[in-house]
């Protein structure tokens, strides 16, 4: 079963197909290279903000699914992993010329059923 934030980054993703799909839709011929270019960098553009947003809210969903409010230690040691990763995703910005990062190896194993 896919995570929330698979599903949530599907939503967003399946649309963004249309952008791709109008750049080379022979009703709309004929198109100037630069125009055509336009739907491609629009389409690149949403698709690297709906990964950002899937990173940012796997990492969240991850934290609500391991919650252990019944344990004070764990509590404590959950408390402050917690933080520290909401720490780093508001300076986390997903980067389109990188290729593989470490958090794209971890979604990968974890959401892997829905990318394929």
């Amino acid at each position: 079963m896919p995570s929330p934030a698979a599903l949530k980054y599907k939503t967003a993703a399946d649309p963004i197909q249309t952008l791709r799909r109008a750049a080379t839709d022979k009703r709309l011929r004929p198109m100037l290279h630069d125009e055509i270019q336009v739907f491609y960098h629009a389409a690149l553009a949403a698709y690297v903000a709906a990964w950002n947003a899937y990173i940012k809210n796997l990492i969240i969903d991850f934290y609500d699914v391991i919650a252990d409010p019944s344990d004070p230690k764990f509590r404590a040691i959950y408390t402050i992993a917690r933080k520290r990763a909401e720490n780093a995703l508001t300076r986390f910005i997903v980067d389109p010329k990188n290729k593989f990062t470490f958090s794209e190896i971890y979604v990968s194993v974890y959401d892997y059923g829905i990318f394929n």
